[in-house]
């Protein structure tokens, strides 16, 4: 029996994008929303690799994670932003989006905020 629980996982994140992103782009920019989109586009990723064992789809959903966190830090107030929390950073890394990556590294706060995270993250 072969199993389909992947084509089902990566259908519902793409439809979880489309019922989010309309919503996330009209809110004030709130970190555990972007965070949220991003783990969707990962999960795209991920799975189209699985599916296909082409690197293209893989890329393609990578980029566009890093580049919505991007919109996130660009659009944020300071008091959102969380470095500890900037895992698409890795995602333009492993795309080989080098311009992303600069630019996500550029806007992140540079010092914690001791409130909210440990300087260790």
């Amino acid at each position: 029996m072969k199993p389909h629980f992947l084509p089902i996982a990566i259908k519902n994140s793409g439809i979880a994008l489309e019922d989010i992103l309309p919503h996330v782009v009209k809110t004030p920019a709130a970190l555990r929303h972007y965070a949220h989109v991003c783990l969707l586009y990962r999960r795209l990723a991920v799975g189209t690799l699985l599916v296909s064992s082409d690197p293209q789809g893989f890329y393609s959903y990578l980029f566009k994670s890093s580049r919505a966190f991007l919109h996130f830090l660009q659009t944020a107030p300071a008091e959102e932003k969380l470095t500890s929390r900037a895992e698409p950073f890795f995602d333009a890394v492993a795309c080989r989006d080098e311009d992303g990556a600069r630019a996500i590294v550029s806007r992140c706060p540079s010092a914690p905020d001791p409130a909210r995270e440990y300087e260790e993250d």
